[in-house]
């Protein structure tokens, strides 16, 4: 335990953790996630960069500790198939191959560490293998999203751009079997509407920013509203990537332990929060505003209060 400020220290923090993912002490699923969560809100993860990923040739592969924390809370198996991963790659490249191949090259450019950890043609394979298993091909497609708002389910799949930036965080994380099969859940389950037709539910996410915003913070919404400034112009990068498109990596995986823990949703107040923070900055402009870089830690911090 540090004596000054009585957070316990790594090793026994991450001995919590492990204990918490092996069922013990707590083994009702439900009190375990509880505990999972107050732990990643109140004292976050240890540091966690030691860790193997898989070997290429070898079966051999071991998740982080922050990829056993994402997969609890997004509700990926512990043990995922890797035979039917590997199966699926051998069914080489999908009908949105091009559209891929001109997003990787640039995800993360620039981060020596994200170059060195995940090859581009790890993004590649998984972004393929995600259409083959569960996309639609383009001649399908219009008449399925035709179905699909008439029925209520879910948007069909297909690639969209910004893809690439959800999945690099997986897999700088988690070997890469365990990488796309939590990309799956985050996609189909967590989050389905943003990656529908013309960005439908980032949409309405940047709405609920305004609302939010406007709820909070009145005089800095009527200050950009006034000049035309809304949600949907500072705000849809951070939804659609999840804050994904806010530098540094090594922050950003902070960001994404909480809003695991508390939901994808919450990238709505993370939004807030952000925006918030930069209030003295936007309440001296007349101008459209970009998001400039702002630490995850700050924004993570702040939002719980808002």
């Amino acid at each position: 335990m540090d004596a000054q400020s009585g957070a316990p220290l790594d090793e026994q923090l991450r001995q919590q953790y492990d204990a918490l993912l092996a069922g013990d002490p707590i083994t009702a699923d439900y009190e375990r996630w509880r505990e999972l969560k107050r732990l990643v809100i109140v004292h976050g993860l240890p540091r966690d960069e030691g860790f193997a990923t898989d070997i290429e040739g070898s079966n051999a592969s071991l998740c982080s500790l922050r990829g056993r924390v994402w997969k609890a809370f997004l509700g990926v198996e512990n043990d995922v198939d890797m035979t039917k991963y590997a199966a699926l790659v051998g069914r080489g490249a999908s009908h949105y191959d091009g559209d891929i191949r001109n997003d990787t090259f640039r995800t993360f450019r620039g981060d020596l560490e994200f170059a060195q950890r995940v090859p581009e043609e790890k993004l590649v394979r998984l972004l393929n293998v995600f259409i083959n298993e569960l996309g639609s091909s383009p001649g399908e497609e219009k008449q399925e999203d035709g179905d699909n708002a008439r029925n209520g389910n879910l948007p069909s799949i297909r690639y969209v751009q910004g893809m690439n930036v959800l999945c690099a965080p997986l897999l700088y994380v988690l070997p890469e079997p365990d990488a796309y099969h939590t990309f799956c859940q985050l996609i189909v389950r967590h989050c389905p509407h943003y990656m529908a037709p013309q960005l439908k539910g980032v949409e309405k996410g940047c709405a609920l920013v305004d609302k939010c915003l406007q709820t909070l913070d009145p005089d800095l919404y009527q200050h950009l509203s006034s000049r035309g400034i809304t949600a949907r112009i500072y705000a849809l990068p951070l939804i659609l990537s999840l804050f994904a498109c806010v530098p540094p990596l090594h922050e950003l995986l902070r960001v994404w332990d909480v809003l695991f823990a508390v939901g994808v949703h919450f990238v709505v107040v993370l939004a807030v929060a952000h925006t918030v923070l930069l209030r003295e900055q936007l309440l001296k402009i007349c101008f459209a505003v970009a998001s400039p870089p702002t630490g995850g830690s700050v924004v993570r911090d702040r939002s719980p209060s808002i």
